[in-house]
């Protein structure tokens, strides 16, 4: 009796020291591949965002024309020209949204603050929803939306996903790890340049991480 229970302890034992085995593998694999994924990552930040040149005319329509972006880029070391490509923009106002497709943004050169532009226009090409969108802002809905606007009483929500990043020189491209998402922005109204300014905090949240792999690459 007594060799039966140390024969079924010694099984119980075995078990667990195979199962704790597997189990030490699977966790092992999956941090090797997490900083396989983020070893040394490069931050992209986006410092702030602003549209400019949003005019109200009369009858009160909104004239969408540039988005202009300041990208910090940490500890980049890039020495040669690159692109940044926005896949997916969106705009929303109530019940009404945008969704544009690719628009390409290039950046002359790399360290400290850069600037790019993002055109958008009536009838932006890969937008869904843009014939909707400005036939809205056209009418009475568009004249509530500049009172709306001007006594800010809205949110709108623009959202850039940054998902590539290009190398001008070779045509390569490197994808971001993960896409960063801006949103919940405000307008407000600048009476000294008498134009609209759709700006807010929440553009400071928005990261793309570059694996060291891919900036090695790119520096070769």
């Amino acid at each position: 009796m007594s060799s039966e229970a140390a024969f079924t302890s010694c099984k119980r034992l075995v078990a667990l020291i195979i199962l704790f085995a597997v189990g030490f593998i699977f966790f092992a694999a999956y941090k090797g591949q997490e900083n396989a994924e983020s070893v040394n990552p490069v931050t992209i930040r986006i410092s702030s965002m602003t549209i400019k040149a949003l005019r109200v005319e009369v009858p009160y329509r909104l004239v969408l024309t540039k988005l202009t972006t300041q990208v910090l880029f940490s500890n980049t070391g890039f020495d040669r020209n690159v692109r940044i490509e926005a896949l997916r923009t969106h705009f929303d106002y109530k019940n009404v949204s945008i969704s544009c497709g690719r628009v390409n943004n290039e950046i002359t050169s790399i360290g400290g603050h850069q600037e790019m532009s993002l055109q958008i226009k009536e009838n932006p090409k890969g937008c869904k929803n843009h014939k909707k969108l400005f036939s809205f802002l056209r009418g009475q809905s568009g004249k509530e939306l500049a009172r709306d606007l001007y006594q800010k009483k809205i949110k709108l929500n623009f959202n850039v996903n940054f998902v590539a990043i290009y190398d001008l020189r070779s045509g390569k491209c490197w994808r971001a790890r993960s896409i960063g998402v801006c949103k919940d922005l405000v307008f407000k109204f600048d009476r000294h340049q008498r134009e609209w300014i759709f700006k807010g905090d929440g553009i400071k949240a928005c990261n793309i991480f570059i694996a060291q792999e891919d900036l090695d690459k790119l520096r070769s």
